[in-house]
C-alpha cells in the first residue's frame, strides 16, 4: 500500500493512504471520540459492540490493507476490501481519516462503495473532512467506482452539506434508527453515480456507514 503523500495544505496537513500498520491508530483514534462524535456516524467497522458476524468482518476487512492480499481480495471478496486516506497534522498527528468499505461489484468491472468519515474533536471545525472527501472522489475513479454512498445522522448538517454540494443525491431516509452510541437518530444516505448508463437495478442497497 502506498505511503506517499497525495496532497498538502498550506496549514501543514496532509493526507495518504493508510496502511495496515496505522490502522490501530485509527482504531484509537474512534475510540477517544466523545460520545457526541461518536453519535454523529455509523460504522460496522469500529463498533465497539459488533455480533459474531460483524466482529469477523472487522478481523477480515483491515487485512485488505495489506499489500500481498489486496488485489485478489478486491476480487474474490470485494465486502472486505478497504481504501483508506488519512490526514495528519504539521506534528504527525492522525487528525482524521475517510475510507471506503463495502465494495460490490455492479457491472462492466465497475463497483459500488460506501463512504466513511472521522475526524478527531481536536481537529474539528477545520475543513478536513471536505479535504478527505475532495481526494477520496479522485481515487475512487481509480477504484473503478460507478456508484458512491454516504452520509450520516441528520443532525450532522455540516457533513451532510457535503453530499449536497458535490453532485449526491438523496437516496434514502430512516427515522428513529438505533446507534452504536445508544441513541436513537434519523439517518439519511446520499448516493452518487459516477456514470449516467448505471441504472437503480444495478445499485446495491445496504444500510449508510
Amino acid at each position: 500500500m502506498k505511503k506517499s503523500i497525495i496532497a498538502k495544505r498550506e496549514d501543514g496537513f496532509v493526507i495518504s493512504y493508510a496502511t495496515f500498520e496505522d490502522f490501530k491508530n485509527l482504531k484509537n483514534l474512534v475510540k477517544n471520540l466523545s460520545k457526541e462524535s461518536k453519535c454523529l456516524f455509523t460504522a460496522w467497522l469500529f463498533d465497539e459492540k459488533p455480533t459474531i458476524k460483524v466482529r469477523i468482518g472487522q478481523i477480515i476487512a483491515p487485512l485488505s490493507l495489506l499489500p500481498f492480499i489486496r488485489p485478489l481480495t478486491k476480487k474474490i471478496f470485494p465486502m472486505a476490501y478497504l481504501v483508506i486516506l488519512q490526514v495528519k497534522s504539521p506534528q504527525s498527528t492522525v487528525a482524521g481519516f475517510v475510507y471506503l468499505n463495502k465494495f460490490q461489484k455492479i457491472s462492466d468491472g465497475y463497483f459500488s462503495a460506501t463512504q466513511g468519515t472521522v475526524i478527531s474533536d481536536d481537529y474539528q471545525s477545520k475543513g478536513l473532512g471536505t479535504f478527505l472527501r475532495n481526494y477520496m472522489q479522485e481515487v475512487a475513479k481509480k477504484e473503478n467506482l460507478g456508484i458512491m454512498k454516504g452520509g450520516g445522522v441528520l443532525e450532522n448538517k455540516k457533513s451532510l452539506s457535503y453530499y449536497e454540494k458535490n453532485g449526491f443525491e438523496v437516496e434514502k431516509i430512516e427515522k428513529n434508527v438505533l446507534l452504536s452510541c445508544g441513541k436513537r437518530h434519523d439517518t439519511v444516505e446520499f448516493i452518487k453515480k459516477y456514470f449516467k448508463q448505471i441504472s437503480n437495478k444495478q445499485t446495491p442497497h445496504y444500510n449508510v456507514d
